[in-house]
């Protein structure tokens, strides 16, 4: 009698969680623990094992759970984020292709779910150089992520970073300056660091011959990642610095920062505080 009062969705979500139980939990736990073993072997750089891993727990978890689940697209986009960091970019887009159609079909258009993935497809892009379409795809990301985090949420501020970078490199200046300007408003207070921001707005006004507000913004990122001791990145930065002052015929200035630059970017992982462009604080995810 009570059986006929539950509404038919509640009873298949009933039976779909004793099929579950009953036959796919034992696989779904094989999933998870191949999954947390891929992690590992990722955080050791052992990223042969991990992509078999990676596969394995897909496998069992479609098989548990069916395609449709969520973390099922999430598995697929961090199997191929492991090939993008490798440069297998036609494997990492078929991941997460596969992944975002997935998701486009079992959640509406504007899911968190989906920001990541559509991220990761603008780094496919900006990786062949293929930058409107890496536009395009940034843009989306961070309309889903305007919608579904805070302002100085990390993931905002990396698909902000890399948003004008491309707008930067397709000429499209003034879009850039605002991207840019939003990504520091909400990252240059004691949340920081702003050095990547300030970087990209130093290469921005360089490339408009804005020579003395590009100088001003080199000397706050070059501060910004001595600072945090990012050892690679502050080379990067001053290698591009040395680039600038040779251009002003400061040829001098321009070698020290060239000695400068060739001795930090030889610097690898393990001394600079965080390689990541923005690490997570207490107060920021």
């Amino acid at each position: 009698m009570y059986d006929t009062l539950v509404p038919d969705s509640f009873q298949k979500i009933g039976f779909m969680t004793e099929q579950l139980t009953a036959k796919n939990l034992a696989v779904l736990n094989e999933s998870n623990t191949l999954w947390a073993q891929a992690k590992e072997c990722m955080h050791h750089q052992n990223r042969q094992e991990a992509e078999s891993l990676y596969k394995q727990a897909i496998e069992k978890r479609i098989a548990s759970l069916g395609e449709n689940d969520h973390t099922v697209s999430q598995l697929l986009d961090e199997l191929g984020a492991l090939y993008l960091e490798v440069g297998r970019v036609d494997p990492a887009l078929e991941q997460f292709k596969r992944a975002c159609s997935l998701l486009e079909k079992n959640f509406y258009a504007g899911h968190y779910y989906l920001g990541p993935v559509v991220e990761h497809l603008g780094d496919c892009a900006a990786k062949e150089n293929k930058l409107e379409e890496a536009e395009t795809q940034y843009k989306r990301a961070l309309e889903i992520f305007d919608k579904t985090l805070s302002a100085d949420h990390r993931s905002v501020l990396i698909t902000q970073h890399k948003y004008a970078t491309v707008l930067r490199k397709l000429g499209k200046y003034p879009e850039a300056e605002t991207v840019i300007n939003k990504g520091l408003k909400a990252i240059d207070s004691p949340l920081g660091p702003a050095e990547e921001f300030r970087f990209e707005l130093a290469l921005l006004y360089q490339a408009q011959d804005k020579n003395t507000e590009a100088e001003a913004q080199y000397k706050l990122a070059i501060e910004g990642f001595r600072q945090r001791r990012n050892m690679p990145r502050l080379g990067t930065c001053l290698e591009n610095f040395a680039i600038l002052l040779k251009k002003l015929g400061r040829e001098k200035d321009a070698k020290a920062m060239q000695d400068f630059a060739d001795k930090f970017i030889t610097v690898r992982h393990g001394y600079e505080d965080s390689a990541a462009f923005f690490p997570s604080t207490i107060l920021r995810a």
